[in-house]
């Protein structure tokens, strides 16, 4: 137990500045045997916690990853979608197998562009009000 008389470096009627500054080092008490803390070790406990749960599966599933993070700005998105758009009528006129597909696939994006037009429309209307 520690020692809290009054002419102790730890007495309560002094000041943190002092106590820090004033304070002699300690030795520890020979002939003490002081058992070992009972906590976990830290890393032990990092470790466990660290355990992959099923949020972790679900966000790392559901994460997409993108190669070309450029596409994350308007234009370049915009760009890509266009792009896209006109390699899916290539290939369905090169393919007439799949060319139902390919140009369902190519309307459904031209849609989405003239939904981002309208959008976009709305959008100036607003601001100018």
């Amino acid at each position: 137990m520690p020692d809290l008389r009054l002419d102790s470096p730890l007495a309560f009627d002094r000041g943190i500045d002092r106590v820090v500054h004033e304070r002699t080092p300690d030795a520890l008490p020979e002939g003490l045997n002081i058992a070992p803390s009972e906590m976990p070790q830290p890393a032990e406990l990092d470790r466990l916690l660290a355990l992959p749960n099923l949020d972790d599966y679900l966000q790392q599933a559901l994460h997409p990853q993108l190669d070309n993070k450029d596409l994350l700005q308007p234009a370049q998105f915009r760009q890509a979608l266009e792009g896209a758009r006109e390699a899916l009528r290539l290939a369905a006129e090169g393919d007439p197998e799949n060319a139902k597909a390919l140009n369902k696939a190519a309307r459904l994006l031209s849609d989405e562009a003239d939904l981002r037009d309208l959008l976009q429309m709305y959008r100036s209307m607003l601001l100018q009000g």
